[in-house]
């Protein structure tokens, strides 16, 4: 703001925003080991995949927004997170 002050941070959203990019990383790795793996279980690589993208991709957005929003950029703000 113009006084210089730091908005109140929402870590709470923030720390889901982590938590959902790591997970999404672990299920992305575990689903391109399970089917690359040569094993008949392709078809659970594939979900991991799938549900590990559905974590990921939000996840990234979000951290990379409370990334920006934090070190003050301008056209980012902490009003992008909803109150959790």
């Amino acid at each position: 703001d113009s006084l210089g002050l730091r908005p109140k941070v929402p870590w709470k959203a923030v720390s889901l925003a982590l938590v959902l990019t790591f997970l999404g990383f672990v299920a992305i790795a575990s689903g391109l080991f399970v089917g690359m793996t040569g094993s008949a279980d392709r078809e659970h690589g594939v979900s991991l995949l799938v549900v590990g993208s559905l974590m990921f991709i939000p996840g990234v957005y979000h951290t990379v927004i409370a990334y920006k929003a934090f070190m003050g950029r301008p056209g980012f703000s902490f009003s992008a997170f909803p109150d959790v």
